[in-house]
């Protein structure tokens, strides 16, 4: 990865983090969502967001719940954030920690 996609990572991971932690109101989504790491497409158009939930029993539920509201988290993270052009996101369950 370049320093520039790193930077990108980095920003969008508090961004989208601090989105999360105010909740969201999709019923599927219960325990805390935390989000893992970013990564960022070379060209910046696509974000893959690694997320944790705990507990992990609502784990796929949970994730499901946030990659329907993924046009939402991108919306007010375009109002915190300001890019060019704002990668889209793509939440995935991070498995390395289940």
């Amino acid at each position: 990865m370049s320093l520039r996609t790193d930077q990108v990572s980095a920003t969008l991971q508090r961004a989208i983090q601090n989105v999360l932690s105010k909740g969201l109101a999709d019923p599927r989504i219960k325990g805390l969502v935390t989000v893992t790491h970013v990564d960022v497409s070379p060209d910046l158009t696509q974000a893959t967001i690694y997320c944790s939930v705990t507990p992990h029993k609502y784990a796929e539920i949970s994730i499901k719940g946030v990659e329907s509201a993924s046009a939402w988290v991108r919306r007010q993270v375009s109002d915190k954030v300001r890019f060019r052009k704002m990668p889209i996101f793509k939440f995935k369950l991070d498995k390395k920690l289940i």
